[in-house]
Order: C-alpha cells, then structure tokens, then sequence
C-alpha cells in the first residue's frame, strides 16, 4: 500500500507499506497509535491520519502542511491514505501514481 508521510519538517515522500500489516506500518510511520483526523477527508477519496496521542507528545511539533490541507490545526508527522471499499467496507487503501502527483501539487 502507497501512503504519502508529510513530516512536520522536511519534504513529503511516499512509503511503501505491505498490504497485510499495513496498520503496523501505519502505526510506526506516525510513532503510536492512528486516527482520522478532525476534518480529515479530503475530496472523498483520502484520508489524513494523524497519531491519536500526538498532542500529548512534547516531541511533535506542528504540522503547517497537514494542518492547512486538513483544515484543522495538527502536530506531529501525518500521513495521507487512499479511501476506498475492501469486501464492500470503507477503508483505507493504497494511492494511485496520480493521487500522489495531486498531493505533490497541493503541497508544492
């Protein structure tokens, strides 16, 4: 699964996660626990995920980049996933090449 890290220094990048732990991948790539975050969705077809617990981080700093495409205020690394149906269920899945040139745009 292709997932797109916007850090809260530094550029984005992809990250290649494996399909079948893509939650743990998830879980280190944002250093704890994931949620949605506020406001998350962006244009129906992703997500932001933010780490639960990452304003009790003294180590996070915030987020401008995530913060302005979220449209709420972020702290700690953030991570864009795609939106889509697995055995007919909403969930997170993969990005396309061209779900990330759009995201590359939107933060260039």
């Amino acid at each position: 699964m292709t997932v797109y890290l916007i850090p809260e220094h530094g550029p984005c990048c992809t990250r290649s996660l494996p399909d079948d732990d893509s939650l743990h991948g998830l879980q280190a790539l944002l250093d704890g626990p994931i949620e949605v975050s506020p406001r998350g969705m962006l244009n129906h077809r992703y997500l932001v995920l933010v780490n639960e617990e990452g304003l009790f981080h003294e180590d996070f700093w915030p987020n401008a980049r995530a913060s302005a495409i979220s449209g709420t205020r972020l702290v700690g690394p953030a991570v864009v996933v795609g939106l889509g149906l697995v055995n007919d269920e909403p969930d997170f899945v993969g990005l396309t090449d061209s779900q990330v040139a759009y995201l590359d745009n939107l933060l260039a």
